[in-house]
């Protein structure tokens, strides 16, 4: 992806989401379904930004949907939304559940993410990011893996060690590059870490040789 479509899809962004701040709470709602995926993602963010029981509500009803684009959306909006301290775990669960049952990858990854999310707000979900992290870091999916790696950097628990250096020697550069990342946030450091930081480092280099 180049950078010229990166700013330009940043611009757009940015440009949907000052409008979306526009807007009522219904006209967000109605946003959420919008064939457009910048359009639902801009009206997600004004909607975590603003709260509120409705949105609460509606992003809770869109996690159980059939429709996996309701489900992104919801598990999405329910990273980031303000909520009671009461609601808190079980909008933690409803996450965990999709992040390691929902049929789609894309879900998966979205859930995970949100569940780090919540776990930055509140850290006593730390040893469920844990547990749920031994499941999802083996997942097929490389979205599943990327996202598992970011939701391992909010939290510092030595006990996700072996599930990181499993992640640098994963095929996907992304994933590497965030599990790299969590070690890094995190300030670990034992002889395997340094040995896979070698590793990485050597291939970049061959890489780059044969680009020349």
């Amino acid at each position: 992806m180049s950078n010229t479509y990166q700013k330009r899809k940043a611009s757009k962004e940015y440009g949907l989401y000052n409008q979306c701040k526009k807007l009522n709470d219904d006209e967000l709602f109605r946003l959420l379904d919008d064939h457009n995926s910048l359009k639902r993602i801009s009206s997600a963010r004004v909607l975590q930004l603003r709260g509120g029981q409705d949105a609460v509500r509606l992003a809770i009803e869109f996690c159980s949907d059939k429709n996996y684009i309701r489900r992104d959306i919801g598990a999405f909006i329910l990273g980031k939304i303000k909520i009671c301290k009461k609601c808190e775990d079980n909008v933690f669960n409803i996450l965990n559940n999709m992040a390691l049952n929902d049929k789609s990858a894309c879900v998966r990854a979205t859930a995970i993410e949100s569940t780090a999310q919540r776990c930055k707000k509140n850290p006593i979900y730390s040893p469920k990011i844990v547990e749920q992290s031994q499941i999802t870091a083996f997942d097929k999916s490389t979205n599943v893996r990327r996202a598992t790696a970011f939701a391992i950097s909010v939290i510092n628990d030595k006990a996700t060690i072996p599930l990181l250096i499993n992640l640098l020697k994963d095929p996907n550069g992304d994933v590497r590059n965030w599990a790299a990342f969590a070690i890094n946030i995190n300030k670990y450091d034992n002889s395997d870490i340094r040995d896979c930081f070698v590793e990485m480092l050597q291939d970049k280099m061959r890489k780059s040789v044969l680009k020349q």
